[in-house]
């Protein structure tokens, strides 16, 4: 606004505006009102306008207004008038084209301060802008800003590269000026208001931003970590080194995954159980910082981390990070039992000791995780807390088995191993452990004990279980011996509970159980109270045969007899049909021993079977006792797939064992024998190794199968026998059976140890008499007959038991001594030194041993000269588990096995018997050979030999294979011949009758000739001799019809093979022609020569001329013909059957001797083998 004062009438002229390029312009100045009147004296204000269309920072507008008064226009006078109009405009950096940051290593992010300046005289906001595919390489934290006029300010910049090489960046600016509110036009007048032409709103580019990118600068130490083995709910701390390598600081962040393994562990229990030390941090350039890792883990398991240590610069995106693998294998300390061992009066095998003892449970137990209970139990100190937790741990039975009162101690060893990476304490707590030792009767509330706290408590203080070690440590790998002694002081039924505990693991509550029963009775039982047999398919004409295992655990023999009368009932609501037979049903059973029972399962239908069983143990001939056990057996069909049954040895057991047992000198290489299924009358074989591991003890042995197989069904060799210090022998077992079987059981090896200074002298043998022995007409069962404590033994350690019957007391030789009768008795039975050193309190014990020194002792031998204790003479054990069945044998696998026929074996018995109770080789040899010829070579059928001058040998072989006998029970010829008519009447009435015979009419000629070498039913053999001639005159008559060429008769024949292997020998041609030649000779059959004789005397050279018998001898020199005639005349004719089984024995020796010289370390594996010789 301005003003004009005056009076008068004035007008305003505004001059023409010119732009600075000389073009005219619309000028940028407006004033109103243009004209009007002011009046004397006064003013008038007008008002100015400046609304420029274009910036020009550089130079300002200028006007000139005119203001003409009183139209006075020669006269006017001139108001100037000039403004400014300004563009947004920034600078960066004062005006560089380009920015270059510092090297930068790839991950981590630099900055740099960038100077932004407003060269404008007008208030501005700016956004700096890069284009977006190089965002994650240059950024800005904060890219707007407000600028004053002539204001400059900073902004950050920065820079993250990913790799070493060169980077680049266009960086662009968009200003804008701030509208001043006051000079604002709104509502309808803003569309009046002119457009500012040449405003923009597009960014403007400023400069390039160049950056160098260099490998990463952090590394780790060490870059991977494996805790080990750690502890369940153990703290394990470690530190990690970030070092840095590069000048620069760099900021970092930490990030931390759980990788889930094979134990299923939940994500939550790795992340929960993983600790780092700082989420983030900073590393200054060439310095190293720590990284701290807390590791509690609360359960086991594999742990596996992936630790990523991610370099950045002070804000901005992470860069590439450094990976860092942790791992620990979380444990328990945990046991197992490796191996069990028993050393009992009554026999008892391992499979049915690891039964009863529970091991497989108490070993899966020792494989889970720790429970809460057991975990309180552990830490817990108070007695009546520890009492009711130990109620809730979980219990396990350990079955000692039954024995007589006053018997051996029952000895159990446990091995127990340590699987784990950590060391394993362990504890065995027993009630007094967990109780007030001498609690006074005040300290009970209820001044009353539990009957069954009564009864451990006297178990406990009659040491009636004994456990070493109770306490003791297991490293890594490594096994302890745990030995559990039942000493069987009194009759009855004994219980006591243990807690073993495995320090921070697992703890279980044992209850040990055993009985003793009265020396004057016997006892019976088996294994469980439901026996299951095997499985066994329909149509079958006879089922399996499956042992029972019948124990007698007394000190008397135990007469028993089978009651039938429930399997009669059983048998009868099967249709009347023998599904279960039993053999045998009655015997008597020696005391601390055992047999088998054989129930044979023939099912009709497929389901499941249950039949009870009664056992009467007798006594005067009456049942006095019974033992009832369940039979349960099960028929499928053949078709369908075989059930599945608990098997008899469980699936765990070792198979050797596993440390040599404290005081045992023998073991075996091997101590499960499994043959498999087998067809019938396969012959199959088994071998291990006995070791006598002893320096000073001869070991004879001796194997009893115990009924466990039928008489001849199995053959050990050796049976017994004797093994010298540090020796072995191997064990073959060999299964022959002609009956289908299933059976599973032990085999008992029994053991006596001879010292090697005693060995081969004549031990007396000391037969006690009934009448010394001490009857017993009562027992006590609550009270232990104590060792005697008085005496050199006792002093010795060597407290050997002496019954009252027996013992002398005080009493009784001072009565014995009043009498004259009394001392004679004492003079005569009893040593003066030693009665008085044995029974009498007078004698001290420095005199005692000053007398055994003097004495050398009572064996005769000094102390320095004490030979070692002999070991243990506790049987050893083998598992047989064998499946005769013709139906579990695949048809593709018969011939893998060597099938004999079912008498094979006991014709070579009977032969060898024969040999060598007559010893005339040649007589019985025409006896074998007659005996064949007769059957045309089938041993199954052999006739009653009939050689001259034999009735020993040739007439017991005969009698055992005439025909008509079975079973040693004549049969008559009538039966025979109408079962023989029946079976031929059914088969010839078959319809498949007919292409039988038109087949075999068909047929071809078999070309080996020993495939027609037998005889018909009924005739006589013919001498080989007759048989060669025959067989020449038919080839001579061949080549005469063929012009002389034999091949050449028939051009359809096959070639000509031959083979040595099945004896296809050529004959020569000057045996046919000498046959021919030769006079006819009689048989001599009745003087007992066969052919083979005839032969050797017709290839006599005294019979024929000197010339045939050299060319005959030249051409069977050296050839498979001379030596199968030799064969033939020496042994008679090859059985197949025969032959068959005594290769696989020639074999079988073969492969024994390696074994042997593997062992015995003989076989020399650098050696080369020696190569065959050829035969001249």
């Amino acid at each position: 606004q301005d003003s004009v004062r005056d009076g008068g009438v004035a007008g305003i002229r505004k001059h023409q505006y010119y732009s600075a390029s000389g073009l005219p312009d619309e000028v940028p100045f407006r004033v109103w009102p243009t004209y009007g009147v002011i009046p004397p004296h006064q003013f008038h204000l007008v008002a100015l306008e400046f609304a420029p269309t274009w910036a020009r920072n550089e130079n300002a507008y200028v006007a000139n207004f005119q203001i003409v008064v009183d139209y006075n226009e020669g006269h006017p006078k001139t108001l100037r008038v000039s403004g400014r109009a300004w563009e947004p405009k920034v600078t960066f950096c004062r005006g560089q084209s380009m920015v270059t940051f510092p090297p930068t290593c790839a991950g981590i992010a630099s900055s740099m301060e960038c100077m932004i300046r407003n060269v404008s005289e007008i208030p501005i906001t700016y956004e700096c802008r890069i284009p977006s595919r190089f965002r994650k390489l240059f950024w800005f934290e904060t890219a707007t800003g407000e600028l004053g006029p002539s204001e400059s300010s900073t902004i950050v910049a920065n820079f993250c590269p990913n790799g070493e090489k060169v980077f680049s960046a266009p960086l662009y600016c968009m200003a804008r000026c701030i509208e001043d509110p006051d000079n604002s036009v709104h509502g309808p007048l803003r569309a009046l208001m002119p457009d500012a032409a040449g405003a923009t709103s597009e960014p403007s580019y400023v400069l390039q931003f160049v950056g160098h990118g260099k490998v990463p600068a952090i590394s780790l130490e060490p870059d991977e970590l494996d805790l080990g083995a750690v502890r369940a709910c153990d703290e394990v701390s470690n530190q990690v080194v970030i070092l840095n390598s590069s000048n620069l600081a760099v900021h970092f962040t930490i990030s931390s995954e759980f990788l889930p393994g094979n134990d299923e562990l939940p994500k939550e229990v790795g992340d929960e159980a993983l600790q780092l030390g700082c989420p983030n941090g900073k590393v200054a350039g060439r310095c190293t910082e720590k990284l701290n890792i807390v590791f509690r883990p609360p359960r086991r398991g594999l742990y596996q981390y992936r630790i990523v240590v991610t370099p950045k610069g002070d804000h901005g995106p992470s860069g590439k990070g450094i990976v860092l693998m942790l791992k620990a294998d979380v444990q328990y300390p945990s046991v197992q039992i490796a191996d069990l061992r028993t050393e009992a009066a009554t026999l008892q095998p391992q499979s049915m000791m690891w039964t009863q003892f529970q091991v497989d449970g108490i070993n899966t137990l020792y494989s889970g995780e720790v429970s809460e209970t057991e975990r309180r139990f552990q830490a817990a100190i108070g007695i009546d807390e520890k009492k009711k937790l130990v109620a809730q741990l979980k219990p396990f039975q350990l079955l000692f088995g039954t024995s007589a009162a006053g018997s051996t101690p029952t000895v159990v060893y446990l091995t127990l191993t340590n699987p784990s990476r950590l060391k394993v304490r362990f504890s065995f707590q027993t009630p007094k452990d967990l109780n007030l030792e001498n609690a006074p009767y005040w300290c009970d509330e209820k001044a009353l004990t539990d009957d069954r706290e009564t009864h451990f408590s006297w178990v406990e203080e009659h040491s009636i279980y004994d456990i070493q070690p109770r306490n003791g440590e297991i490293l890594p790998g490594d096994f302890l011996h745990v030995k559990m002694t039942y000493h069987h002081h009194s009759i009855g039924t004994h219980i006591l509970p243990v807690v073993f505990n495995v320090h921070d693991g697992r703890s279980v509550l044992m209850y040990l159980k055993a009985h003793s029963v009265a020396p004057n009775v016997g006892c019976l039982s088996v294994r469980s109270s439901v026996v299951s047999l095997q499985p066994v398919p329909l149509n079958v004409e006879k089922g399996t045969t499956q042992p029972v295992e019948l124990t007698n655990s007394g000190c008397i023999a135990a007469p028993w007899r089978i009651d039938l009368q429930p399997i009669f009932q059983f048998n009868l609501e099967n249709y009347d049909f023998e599904v279960l037979s039993v053999y045998p049903v009655e015997g008597v059973l020696e005391p601390q021993s055992s047999t088998f029972l054989h129930f044979t399962f023939t099912p009709l239908e497929t389901k499941g079977y249950v039949c009870p069983v009664r056992i009467e143990m007798l006594k005067d001939g009456r049942p006095a006792e019974e033992l009832l056990f369940e039979l349960r057996a099960e028929g499928y069909d053949p078709e369908a797939v075989k059930p599945q049954t608990e098997m008899l040895f469980p699936a765990n057991l070792p198979i050797q064992t596993y440390a040599p047992v404290p005081g045992c000198g023998a073991a075996l290489s091997i101590e499960i024998l499994d043959f498999g299924c087998c067809p019938l009358r396969a012959w199959t074989s088994r071998i291990l190794v006995l070791v006598n591991y002893t320096s000073e003890y001869v070991l004879t042995y001796r194997w009893e199968p115990r009924q466990l197989f039928k008489a001849g069904v199995l053959q050990i060799e050796p049976s017994c026998g004797e093994l010298s210090p540090e020796s072995h022998c191997i064990i073959v077992f060999r299964v022959f059976c002609d009956e289908p079987v299933d059976v599973s059981g032990e085999i008992a090896c029994f053991l006596e140890w001879t010292h090697i200074s005693a060995y081969g002298q004549s031990q007396e043998v000391q037969i006690e008499e009934n009448s010394s022995k001490v009857e017993y007409l009562a027992f006590h069962s609550d009270h232990v007959h104590e060792k005697i404590k008085t005496g050199k033994n006792f002093m010795a350690g060597e407290a050997k038991h002496i019954s009252v019957a027996n013992r002398l007391t005080i009493s009784r030789f001072r009565n014995l001594m009043s009498t004259a009768s009394g001392q004679k008795f004492l003079n005569e039975n009893l040593h003066r030194t030693a009665l008085l050193s044995s029974h009498l309190p007078t004698m001290s014990a420095p005199r005692t041993d000053q007398l055994l020194d003097a004495t050398g002792g009572q064996d005769g031998t000094s102390r320095g000269l004490q030979q070692a204790p002999p070991p243990t003479a506790n049987p050893l054990y083998v598992r047989v588990r064998v499946v005769v069945a013709d139906w579990d044998v695949p048809v593709e696998k018969t011939d893998e096995f060597l099938v004999l026929n079912s008498v094979a074996p006991l014709v070579k018995e009977l032969t060898s018997k024969a040999l060598q109770e007559e010893g005339e080789e040649v007589e019985i040899l025409l006896t074998r050979k007659a005996g064949r010829h007769a059957t045309g070579g089938s041993v199954a059928g052999m006739d009653r030999p009939q050689s001259p001058g034999k009735d020993s040998a040739g007439a017991a072989a005969g009698a055992a294979f005439e025909p008509g006998l079975v079973g040693g029970s004549a049969v008559g010829s009538g039966v025979v011949a109408g079962v023989l008519e029946h079976m031929l009447r059914e088969i010839m009435s078959e319809d498949s009758f007919g292409v039988i015979l038109d087949n075999m009419l068909a047929e071809q000629t078999p070309y080996f000739v020993q495939y027609e070498d037998s005889i018909r039913p009924g005739e006589q053999a013919a001498p080989l001799s007759a048989l060669l001639q025959e067989n020449a005159a038919l080839i001579a008559q061949d080549e005469a019809l063929s012009g002389g060429d034999f091949t050449a008769a028939d051009d359809s024949a096959e070639p000509a093979w031959r083979s040595d292997l099945l004896m296809d020998f050529e004959a020569p041609p000057a045996l046919f022609a000498q046959q021919a030649s030769a006079p006819s000779r009689p048989p001599r059959a009745a003087a007992g020569v066969d052919a083979e004789a005839e032969l050797v005397v017709t290839r006599s050279p005294s019979t024929n001329g000197g010339a045939a018998a050299s060319s005959l001898d030249a051409a069977l020199d050296d050839s498979p013909q001379r030596y199968w005639e030799e064969a033939l005349r020496d042994y008679g004719e090859v059985d197949l059957e025969v032959f068959r089984r005594d290769a696989g024995e020639v074999l079988e020796g073969m492969l024994l001797d390696m074994v042997d010289d593997v062992i015995a370390g003989r076989l020399n594996w650098m050696r080369p083998m020696p190569r065959p010789r050829n035969r001249r």
